[in-house]
């Protein structure tokens, strides 16, 4: 390994504790974590170099043990979102945030960049949108940053 690799990825086994009705999130080595919510422990095993794509979990078949599937779900979204983060990050920088006539703060979704622009859109759904004259589609500014930052949707 060059000194400019990056390290290997790790890979880690999260499965359910039905007696204690938590996660708990196991490396290679050993190293264990364990949560009550999926996207935290999601944020465990990123903090441990665990990446998105290298979590295995067990299914229906294997009893107890295996994470509701809404859990599985939660765990590999949040997981694949803290690996875009610095993506997510610089995009927030090109979006122009418009205060205007004493409206709340707003982002037109046309400003977006568009490998997330879609995205974005899709976590909108059933979300209250400002209506400004003269404007096409547009977000409240906090929600653009709360989905940037992965706190959106709630």
């Amino acid at each position: 390994m060059k000194p400019d690799d990056p390290p290997p990825m790790k890979k880690a086994r999260v499965t359910h504790d039905a007696a204690r009705d938590m996660l708990r999130g196991v490396l290679e080595d050993g190293t264990t974590f364990e949560a009550y919510d999926p996207r935290e422990m999601a944020e465990l095993l990123f903090a441990a170099g665990v990446r998105h794509g290298h979590v295995s979990m067990p299914d229906w078949r294997e009893g107890d043990i295996a994470p509701a599937t809404g859990d599985k779900i939660a765990l590999n979204f949040r997981l694949k979102q803290l690996g875009q983060a610095p993506e997510r990050y610089a995009a927030l920088h090109t979006v122009p945030v418009i205060e205007r006539d004493g409206r709340p703060p707003y982002v037109r979704l046309a400003d977006i960049p568009t490998p997330w622009q879609e995205a974005f859109r899709d976590a909108l759904r059933g979300s209250a949108c400002p209506a400004i004259k003269g404007e096409a589609e547009c977000a409240y500014a906090w929600d653009w940053r709360d989905w940037l930052d992965g706190r959106f949707p709630h």
